[in-house]
């Protein structure tokens, strides 16, 4: 179930402003390739997700979101201190 929706994820990030504030549960999704340039991940649940090759992906959109050890960012990110 969970691979359907990344695929749908995927789409929409990569042509639409599309925003997961609040209590969006994405834990364990891939955002393999995704443009996220323009996605609200504000209080969005990461953890478990794989952002390691979202393209556009910013410190401040990792730091408003919940995410954990098991979140897996770009070499070049490091884990907001809040994630644990």
């Amino acid at each position: 179930m969970v691979s359907s929706f990344n695929i749908y994820i995927y789409s929409v990030l990569n042509y639409y402003f599309f925003s997961f504030c609040g209590d969006a549960d994405l834990q364990g999704a891939s955002f393999k390739g995704a443009n996220v340039q323009k996605a609200n991940f504000d209080g969005a649940n990461l953890q478990g997700s794989d952002l390691t090759t979202a393209k556009n992906l910013t410190l401040q959109q990792i730091e408003s979101a919940i995410g954990d050890r098991t979140t897996r960012l770009p070499d070049d990110m490091q884990a907001p201190s809040h994630w644990q």
